[in-house]
């Protein structure tokens, strides 16, 4: 059990606990209200195979199979290694996995709710910028991140450093 898992929310049994991060039950919640929002009912989901991502996107996949204003595009979350470790490690997972999501999702998406490391979005924005598909404003990309904000290194959502 992580700290992010909605079962340590439950004061009577973890009576001292005290969350730093929302849970992954919250973030979810956020996000399906951000969705309905703005009546984006259709969307994709892309997270790293790993946790926490992969633990909040599988979340995110539950709550949208018990409602039925929200649909998941292709049959499901899109899941992509760590790429960092597979080329680190030269690893035959170390691909250009984001240019294959895209080729896949590009015509039936628009929108696209992201899981991973900010490295990895930079990635996949830049592989929807090569097909000029931002040129049209008609996609978007919701990232969701799991770290704790911090004033000092918030250039990173801007600049490729």
């Amino acid at each position: 059990m992580k700290c992010s898992d909605s079962r340590v929310s439950d004061k009577n049994f973890y009576k001292t606990f005290a969350r730093t991060n929302p849970s992954d039950k919250l973030v979810v919640r956020s996000l399906l209200v951000l969705l309905k929002y703005y009546r984006w009912s259709k969307f994709s989901i892309i997270s790293e195979g790993n946790n926490p991502y992969m633990s909040v996107a599988q979340s995110l996949e539950k709550q949208v199979s018990n409602n039925t204003n929200f649909t998941i595009n292709h049959n499901g979350i899109k899941y992509f290694p760590n790429l960092h470790i597979c080329c680190e490690d030269k690893k035959p997972c170390c691909k250009d996995i984001f240019s294959e999501v895209v080729e896949e999702t590009y015509k039936s998406t628009r929108v696209y709710v992201f899981f991973g490391r900010i490295f990895d979005l930079i990635e996949l924005m830049t592989k929807l910028q090569m097909r000029k598909l931002l040129d049209t404003r008609e996609y978007v990309i919701i990232y969701i991140d799991l770290e704790a904000y911090s004033e000092s290194a918030s250039y990173r959502y801007f600049w490729r450093k």
